[in-house]
């Protein structure tokens, strides 16, 4: 399954008379800031990228959950709310046709339940018996599920975000994003059968992931043909973090080399489940970002396992200390993180997304620390 495309990197506009390490005539933008940290080179700072997805969006913005997953204005005017209050950094994704964890099993006939007061789910898997993965057939994108919807939303914010935006913030332009070929695989197929049939049923795996795999190609060229070739895109699998070291090089990391390799651009992965057991081998899957990754993994543990192979982008616990504890509590928890991660291949950022009830502050409190801590010293 593997891409013979030919990757390159993506750098920042910095003029090539301007150095990363010192006499800097001008602060860096903040897509400046995670290009290079992506590429573990050195930034003037450390960059925070907060993590917040509909659940903080639609509650930050007064909307009720489904409207802001379903109405393309309004998702996207609640999500320019929470930049304009968070000024001068780049969040995770941003502006983005956010459509929670469902669009892509949609695609293949789940149905999807939408609700006013939390993110949509799938209400019931469409690979009961093993026979039904016979019935799959990879989706199309422009007609199957509700990916033709989020295309329409992405067709809009591209309309209707201005060019500063998608310039200094790295949004829209060039910019993807998938749920990963396992995860999708356990949506159809129900996730306790699914973690069972890595023992019990290993061809039906197999079957399944080539399915989602191609899957999440086929629906990210479709976003590419509206925001044209990759500057960045992001994949979010986290069920390869809970099968055996073994089992993930079988069946997952395959999966995850093919997307990765399959486009160009700076490649992002999120997966926010135990993989200590793994660590050392997700560089080799093409990724250039561990995103998000599980607060059950310790930062420090990370880059030793990973050295300077990978940006590491963590890992603020998002339960017990963003949305829980003081500002001044964030700050420290920051601040530790950031002396762990410095000078280079490191993002302030909370291990898993940001829950609808983080406090505002606690986000300007880490975002603040990366600014009073993650200056990089200049000579």
């Amino acid at each position: 399954m593997e891409s013979n495309r030919k990757q390159k990197t993506i750098h920042s506009s910095k003029s090539s008379n301007d150095s990363w390490l010192g006499n800097m005539t001008r602060k860096m933008t903040p897509f400046e800031r995670f290009i290079a940290s992506s590429n573990r080179e050195e930034p003037d700072q450390i960059p925070a990228m907060p993590y917040c997805t509909g659940p903080f969006i639609s509650r930050f913005s007064n909307l009720k959950v489904s409207e802001y997953y379903l109405d393309a204005k309004k998702k996207l005017e609640a999500q320019l709310t929470v930049l304009k209050h968070f000024p001068g950094v780049m969040f995770y994704n941003g502006v983005w046709p956010d459509e929670g964890v469902v669009v892509e099993a949609s695609a293949f006939g789940c149905n999807v339940v939408w609700s006013d007061t939390s993110p949509p789910w799938i209400e019931q898997r469409i690979i009961i018996q093993p026979k039904d993965v016979d019935k799959l057939r990879i989706p199309d994108p422009h007609k199957n599920g509700y990916m033709p919807l989020m295309l329409e939303h992405l067709k809009y914010m591209k309309q209707n975000v201005s060019e500063e935006i998608k310039r200094d913030y790295g949004y829209i332009d060039g910019v993807g994003y998938s749920i990963g070929p396992t995860d999708i695989a356990g949506l159809l197929r129900g996730f306790s059968d699914f973690m069972a049939d890595f023992i019990l049923n290993p061809e039906l795996v197999k079957e399944l992931l080539d399915f989602t795999t191609e899957a999440v190609i086929a629906w990210l060229e479709a976003q590419q043909e509206i925001v044209g070739e990759f500057r960045w895109f992001a994949i979010a699998d986290d069920y390869p973090g809970l099968v055996s070291r073994e089992h993930f090089q079988k069946f997952c990391f395959p999966c995850l080399k093919h997307i990765f390799n399959h486009f160009c651009g700076i490649r992002v992965f999120h997966i926010d489940s135990h993989t200590n057991h793994i660590l050392d081998l997700l560089p080799e899957t093409g990724a250039n970002v561990l995103f998000g990754f599980s607060t059950e993994v310790d930062l420090a543990v990370a880059k030793k396992k990973i050295g300077d192979r990978m940006c590491l982008a963590g890992n603020v616990p998002p339960l017990e200390v963003l949305a829980s504890k003081t500002p001044r509590e964030v700050e420290d928890t920051c601040r530790k993180l950031i002396e762990i991660g410095k000078p280079r291949g490191y993002i302030l950022t909370s291990g898993g997304t940001t829950t609808a009830d983080t406090p505002p502050q606690n986000i300007d409190a880490m975002i603040k620390a990366a600014e009073k801590y993650g200056r990089i010293k200049t000579c």
